[in-house]
């Protein structure tokens, strides 16, 4: 809400995302973009008047960014020094979080045992000087803790009898 473009446009074959925090970052962006002149605009020159007409300079950019794949416009992008990147979709964002060597070589991955093999997921977010936080299990297989479940529950005021006839009704509904 405070910055023009900082958003992600549509590609030819997926997304981009892309930032022009400052008024240098700006022009360059134009220039990268093959409009200089669009930094001259007088919508366009400030900030400011980037905000005050953001649905305009959307659209204009939209319709620039629509015409190369997200690999042409990164390696427009990147050598100008505009912040730029690929927007991974579904699985594939998935998949680019765990490969990415800054995921794993800051400690924000992990590896959990489990019995249909390691389970990769995003370790706690947290950090403790003295008592390390992490993940020790792998998710429960199907039913592996229903009597620790119902135990507790049956300390609720009967919750366990309440539940079994619940379910007796509700399978002698559908027979």
């Amino acid at each position: 809400p405070h910055m023009v473009p900082d958003e992600a446009f549509a590609t030819l074959d997926g997304w981009i995302a892309v930032s022009a925090p400052t008024q240098p970052v700006w022009r360059r962006l134009c220039v990268a973009l093959g409009q200089p002149d669009l930094a001259d605009d007088a919508r366009f020159v400030t900030n400011q008047g980037r905000l005050a007409a953001r649905d305009a300079l959307r659209g204009l950019l939209a319709g620039i960014f629509a015409t190369r794949t997200t690999a042409q416009w990164c390696a427009v992008l990147e050598p100008a020094d505009v912040p730029c990147a690929a927007v991974p979709r579904g699985m594939k964002l998935l998949d680019a979080m765990r490969s990415h060597p800054q995921m794993d070589g800051a400690g924000l991955l992990c590896r959990i045992p489990s019995a249909y093999g390691d389970v990769v997921s995003q370790a706690p977010h947290w950090r403790f000087a003295d008592t390390p936080a992490g993940i020790t299990s792998g998710p429960p297989l199907l039913g592996e803790h229903t009597e620790l479940v119902l135990a507790h529950l049956a300390d609720k005021a009967g919750l366990v009898a309440a539940l079994e006839t619940a379910r007796a009704a509700a399978l002698e509904g559908v027979r």
